[in-house]
């Protein structure tokens, strides 16, 4: 499956809240995402703009473990790549088996996410420990995607092609903390 996804930096969620629920969008979802990423020796993954994920996320006490692997980004206006996710039992279980085929933690990190719908895309309001708040517009190509940026008043802003992991791991490195566990404060690991 192939993910389209522009994402923006915005300085509160509220303001695209409100938007949102002025264009009658739907609130499909409130979560809490754990995001821990693998990668195997020599960064190799991460070197060749491909990703391993396990995400445990929850919402209103429901637990969903999802494997994801994300593959190259390919040449578009917004962040477009291949994307396989499969929903497995246990997170911890699966962490072993990634470890037992010697795929170690790289980052592991705590979202907050509203997920709504708009305009046949899906709309992400994220807020991440040390890198603030974003929009995710994802849909089923670039006309559309654009279409939603518009409607929620952010096409002006700059698209960000880079994954929430690669932006932590720079922010991580210009602040020289070198913890792999970024969660926020009060927040369990």
């Amino acid at each position: 499956m192939l993910e389209v996804e522009a994402k923006v930096k915005v300085d509160s969620l509220d303001a695209v809240a409100v938007r949102l629920e002025s264009l009658d969008a739907k609130l499909i979802d409130k979560l809490v995402q754990r995001d821990c990423y693998f990668d195997g020796r020599d960064n190799w993954l991460a070197s060749n703009d491909k990703g391993l994920r396990v995400r445990r996320q929850t919402s209103t006490g429901i637990d969903k473990v999802l494997l994801t692997y994300k593959g190259k980004r390919g040449a578009s206006k917004y962040k477009s790549r291949p994307e396989y996710e499969v929903q497995v039992d246990d997170y911890d279980n699966m962490v072993s088996v990634l470890d037992g085929l010697g795929y170690k933690v790289a980052l592991s990190f705590v979202k907050r996410r509203q997920v709504w719908f708009l305009n046949g895309c899906e709309v992400c309001l994220d807020e991440l420990p040390m890198l603030g708040c974003f929009v995710e517009v994802e849909g089923p190509g670039e006309t559309l995607i654009a279409e939603t940026l518009k409607m929620l008043e952010l096409s002006r802003l700059e698209h960000i092609r880079c994954g929430y992991a690669r932006l932590m791991k720079k922010r991580l490195k210009e602040n020289g903390i070198d913890s792999r566990y970024i969660c926020f404060e009060g927040d369990e690991k």
